[in-house]
């Protein structure tokens, strides 16, 4: 009985001691490659995906409206909307550069990267547009709980970078809460163990 509360006691310590760690890599990860400055070259608003219709998801729409605030600002005269058909039929991309031209964002400010399958690709491709329009700083432009996910991956690119979080959609509580103990636990492994070698990632 006493050698089953001590495993207990141990398995109860080693448990906070695990979810404290995971706490302090996910909240330290750095949010920029340096100094923020007050423009950028571009927005790079990642993807996710539609509703089953083909329509904005509202989460996809918070993405975009954080971007279109930015955009309104004076941060960026472009915006990058990324994400191909990686969950269903449907682009990611055009559904939320579609959702900004109706808001008043002028085409010609707004490029589709079409692509990717996933956040890693999801920058690949979307440095390569910037590489074709001689772009060299993003703001990049996500949910509160993926953009230190993305921060971690943006660390394997030479331009100048910095992760923003849109608002979180008028979600119930719970379901704000419930996209972070797997997030923490990713990024913290992530952060112990790095990512596998991928054509995706130019650099370690």
């Amino acid at each position: 009985m006493i050698l089953l509360k001590r495993i207990g006691w141990l398995t109860g310590i080693v448990l906070l001691i695990a979810v404290a760690w995971c706490t302090l890599a996910f909240l330290t990860i750095p949010h920029s490659s340096g100094a923020h400055s007050q423009q950028v070259d571009t927005l790079i608003v990642l993807g996710i995906p539609t509703w089953a219709s083909g329509h904005i998801s509202n989460e996809g729409r918070a993405r975009a409206d954080e971007a279109l605030r930015e955009f309104a600002a004076g941060r960026a005269a472009n915006i990058i909307f990324s994400g191909g058909s990686a969950h269903n039929q449907f682009v990611e991309a055009h559904a939320m550069a579609a959702y900004a031209v109706a808001q008043g964002v002028p085409a010609s400010a707004v490029v589709e990267e079409t692509q990717s399958n996933n956040t890693v690709q999801n920058i690949f491709y979307s440095a390569q547009i910037m590489r074709q329009h001689g772009w060299h700083s993003a703001e990049v432009i996500s949910s509160p709980s993926h953009t230190p996910r993305a921060a971690l991956i943006l660390r394997h690119w030479d331009f100048g970078w910095q992760v923003q979080s849109c608002a979180w959609p008028n979600y119930e509580w719970w379901r704000i809460a419930g996209h972070y103990p797997r997030e923490a636990a990713y990024d913290a492994w992530l952060r112990v163990v790095g990512f596998r070698a991928s054509p995706f990632l130019p650099r370690g």
